[in-house]
């Protein structure tokens, strides 16, 4: 013998986004009598005191100081510079071997570049100072695409973990 099938109750009607919005409305009215509930408006308060216009209310989550910093916070550049800190200092991962030998490697080199040019080739005025800073640069080029593949790859450690949860 089986259990009866509970019987289907229809529930109320889902309510439309215009409905909600305006019982939005209608109720920061009431919280602010000087506010007309059906418009974007303010109406015209019966003393004139204690009125709040709407365009502030609006714009009130927006603080200007906050906007700047989260202009800042926003930058890809800063992102990425975040993530590889981060990434750094998070016990819970572990480099990669191109990572952990490749970055010491690059900064041995870059101080052996100076060492060399600064101290043992300063004798050729112009082909000295470009070929040290063409080799920085491309030591720089070297070390910015390793810790951003070393980041994208922590990147997708923290989206595992976050899946899993731990």
């Amino acid at each position: 013998m089986s259990d009866p099938v509970p019987e289907f109750v229809p529930g109320p009607p889902a309510e439309s986004t215009e409905d909600r919005l305006r019982r939005l409305e209608v109720a920061l009215a009431t919280l602010h009598p000087g506010l007309a509930p059906d418009g974007y408006a303010p109406a015209v308060p019966p003393s004139g005191a204690g009125v709040i216009p709407l365009s502030l209310i609006m714009n009130a989550a927006v603080d200007p100081r906050e906007a700047g910093r989260r202009v800042l916070r926003d930058l890809p550049v800063l992102r990425e510079l975040r993530l590889i800190a981060q990434m750094y200092l998070d016990p819970r991962y572990r480099l990669s071997r191109v990572g952990q030998f490749g970055v010491p490697l690059i900064v041995i080199v870059a101080v052996l570049n100076y060492t060399a040019f600064a101290w043992i080739l300063p004798s050729i005025p112009i082909l000295s100072p470009v070929a040290e800073r063409m080799i920085l640069l491309a030591l720089g080029v070297a070390l910015a695409a390793l810790l951003s593949r070393e980041a994208l790859r922590y990147r997708a450690v923290l989206d595992y973990l976050a899946r899993v949860g731990r």
